[in-house]
């Protein structure tokens, strides 16, 4: 096992080779280090919340088809159904799209990813977890497909750059208007975009104002 916290910071850390018997990964494990690229052994069957979390270079994660907990079909960490997302590399594309297996977007996924500036999530997303995007600075368009309908506490904290949130028609649960989200008869204005514009109005159809939606609007 690697416990919590055990290479947290280590910045100059860019490759390491992880033992064959390895188990477990613990909370906040890699967080903020220099890693560019892991491989994780097959022998691996659990991570914790935020191993990798504020990696600035890491680009991919690579898991072999013998693992049986894990999965890395487009780099990107997902359980091995691939239902779930569990963590996105901080250096991976600036525009991305959830692979179309993934239902859950798990809590603190995309947390501080730095170079994030568009993500849109495939039809099957129905989740997305607590503080999901956390931190995501320079995320500017946040698009939800036909079936996302349940989002966790704080999932776009201090994510200061967000100027429009995109729905589908489709969808039955959320709507957007000049890029602000709302619940689907837009009784309740659930976000703001941060960056959106320094005057506002509500539409006389608002009823509530949702727990933190103008969270962050510093301008």
């Amino acid at each position: 096992s690697i416990g919590d916290a055990a290479f947290a910071g280590c910045e100059g850390l860019r490759d390491l080779q992880l033992p064959g018997k390895l188990q477990s990964i613990g909370e906040r494990a890699f967080s903020e280090s220099g890693l560019h690229h892991l491989i994780l052994p097959n022998s691996l069957t659990s991570i914790g919340d935020m191993a990798f979390t504020g990696c600035p270079n890491l680009t991919y994660f690579t898991v072999y088809a013998e693992n049986p907990c894990f999965a890395t079909p487009d780099g990107t960490l997902l359980s091995k159904d691939g239902t779930v997302l569990l963590a996105y590399p901080n250096a991976k594309n600036a525009v991305y799209t959830t692979y179309p297996t993934v239902t859950t977007i798990g809590d603190h996924a995309f947390a501080g990813c730095e170079n994030l500036k568009e993500i849109t999530l495939s039809n099957n997303v129905t989740t997305v977890g607590l503080e999901a995007f956390a931190n995501c600075e320079a995320l500017q368009t946040v698009q939800l497909g036909d079936n996302t309908s349940t989002f966790k506490e704080r999932p776009f904290y201090h994510c200061t750059a967000i100027r429009s949130f995109l729905v589908s028609e489709n969808n039955q649960n959320f709507s957007s208007e000049d890029g602000i989200l709302f619940d689907k008869d837009k009784t309740i204005l659930i976000r703001f975009p941060n960056a959106f514009s320094s005057f506002y109005v509500t539409p006389p159809t608002v009823k509530t104002i949702a727990t933190e939606a103008f969270a962050s609007c510093a301008d």
